[in-house]
C-alpha cells in the first residue's frame, strides 16, 4: 500500500513538474511575441512602413505556440471544473 501512494506521489509530482514547464514555455513564446511587437513598433518609428517578412512569420510562430501551449496548460483544469476524475 505504501509502494503505490509513494508510486502515486512520483506521478503526481511529475505531471505537476510538466505543468508548470508548460506554462513556462508558453511564458516564454509570449515574450518573443512581445519582443517581435516592440521591434516592429521601433521600426515604425523610424519611419518603416511594411513589416518585415521574418518578423511577421516568428511573431506569428510564436503566438500560434503560445495559444497550444495555454490549452494544453488549461486542459486538466478544465476536464476537473466538468467533473471528470482527477
Amino acid at each position: 500500500m505504501a509502494d503505490t501512494m509513494a508510486t502515486a506521489g512520483r506521478l503526481a509530482a511529475a505531471a505537476e513538474s510538466e505543468h508548470a514547464e508548460l506554462s513556462l514555455r508558453a511564458g516564454y513564446a509570449l515574450l518573443v511575441v512581445g519582443l517581435c511587437t516592440a521591434t516592429w513598433w521601433e521600426l515604425r518609428s523610424r519611419g518603416r512602413v511594411s513589416t518585415p517578412r521574418g518578423l511577421v512569420i516568428a511573431a506569428r510562430g510564436a503566438l500560434v505556440v503560445a495559444v497550444i501551449l495555454g490549452v494544453l496548460t488549461s486542459l486538466p483544469h478544465i476536464s476537473r471544473a466538468l467533473g471528470a476524475p482527477s
